[in-house]
């Protein structure tokens, strides 16, 4: 999903070259760096990258939000029950 967000968000990059960026990534990296992810950044303008960084902690917050209405929900089942 962040990959997408990201990949939406990058006017520059075409679908192809995300693809051969991912498939280049090499998953032996013992620094645990995504080389592919790294170009991608450095190919957008800084006002991509903030959005890009506005994307990915959206989508954060909601899935922290939806976490804690599924605990809340889940207690309240089972106090009910």
């Amino acid at each position: 999903m962040l990959m997408r967000q990201l990949t939406l968000s990058c006017k520059t990059t075409s679908q192809r070259e995300v693809k051969t960026m991912v498939e280049d990534t090499k998953p032996d990296n013992p620094h645990g760096v995504d080389k592919g992810l790294v170009a991608m950044f450095l190919r957008m303008s800084p006002e991509e990258r903030l959005r890009a960084n506005d994307n990915a902690l959206r989508a954060i917050l909601e899935l922290r939000h939806a976490y804690k209405q599924r605990r809340t929900h889940e207690r309240r089942s089972r106090r009910n029950s």
